[in-house]
């Protein structure tokens, strides 16, 4: 494909996105409490179809350099902590305010990913470009250089847009996306979803302590959320204590609605430490309801199922 087929496809592909956001918005016909759901449904489409359309190769042995013109391959760095790496690809060519804005939503997600699991790959033409970056912007990350002909043949090179992908031990990138202003929501929804699936990674790349079964005990797996009005955001939690001899590793909680939202933790936790599943549950329709969350972690009998009910009245 063209550069500028690229380009024309990858806009007509945003434009779309962006035109289901704003309908999922403004139509009444879907309730309220499943537009997130929608949501999250157009950025896997955007996700996959960017990937499918202008997919990224790199080349075995690929070298890079740091700030200091040391040299390293690729996958020593991908390879030098557990899991999988959030890269960060720009060049000299892109808007810099494009990249500082990006720079920003990396600090704020650092924190819960780990910033040695983000990695800031540059294509620069002179040998202390790096090091006048870093004194301007001060990035927390690693930041490495690579000649534009290492990439080259990659068709999103030729669209010259800063983008992300997902780097594996094998030098195989994934989960493309390109950070667009006109999409703010879905870029955010990117970044939660990368937060997840980094995090996630770089936990279970520990084969032995994934492989470590436990025990997870819920003081209470039922919560009666009682008579609530429509539209309510209701919180709640489900404490739960590790009563095993292993760390406890929560890998997914799946509600069974787009109107629930469950948030857990990102990290093992410790036999006889205690956290909980924190729920917020948005009302719908009058009338009785009843919904589940299911708890995968490594424990002997997973997942769990956690349950929720009520009324909904309107008066």
């Amino acid at each position: 494909m063209k550069p500028f087929s690229l380009i024309l496809l990858l806009l007509s592909l945003s434009g779309s996105i962006l035109l289901g956001i704003l309908y999922i918005k403004q139509q009444k016909l879907i309730p309220k409490e499943k537009q997130q759901a929608y949501i999250d449904h157009l950025l896997q489409t955007h996700v996959c179809m960017q990937s499918l359309y202008s997919p990224l190769i790199l080349k075995p042995g690929t070298n890079v350099k740091d700030e200091y013109n040391r040299s390293f391959s690729l996958d020593s760095i991908i390879t030098s902590t557990p899991g999988e790496k959030l890269v960060f690809r720009f060049t000299e060519n892109n808007c810099i305010d494009c990249i500082k804005a990006e720079l920003l939503h990396l600090e704020k997600i650092a924190p819960v990913i780990g910033k040695d699991n983000i990695i800031l790959l540059a294509s620069y033409t002179g040998t202390n470009d790096l090091k006048l970056f870093r004194k301007a912007y001060n990035p927390p990350f690693s930041i490495y250089n690579t000649p534009l002909e290492s990439l080259a043949g990659n068709q999103l090179e030729d669209a010259n847009l800063p983008y992300y992908f997902v780097l594996n031990k094998d030098l195989s990138p994934h989960l493309l996306f390109i950070p667009e202003k006109t999409l703010a929501e879905l870029t955010e929804q990117y970044y939660k979803m990368m937060t997840d699936y980094v995090t996630h990674k770089a936990l279970f790349s520990d084969q032995k302590l994934a492989a470590n079964e436990t025990t997870i005990f819920f003081p209470d797996t039922t919560h009666n959320l009682n008579q609530l009005k429509p539209g309510r955001h209701i919180e709640t939690k489900f404490p739960f204590r590790n009563t095993g001899n292993a760390p406890l590793l929560i890998k997914l909680v799946k509600p069974d609605c787009g109107c629930t939202i469950a948030e857990y933790p990102r990290y093992a936790i410790k036999p006889g430490d205690s956290a909980s599943i924190d729920i917020t549950y948005t009302t719908g329709e009058t009338g009785y309801f009843s919904r589940q969350i299911k708890v995968y972690s490594n424990s002997i009998k997973s997942p769990a199922v956690l349950k929720l009910y009520g009324k909904v009245y309107d008066n």
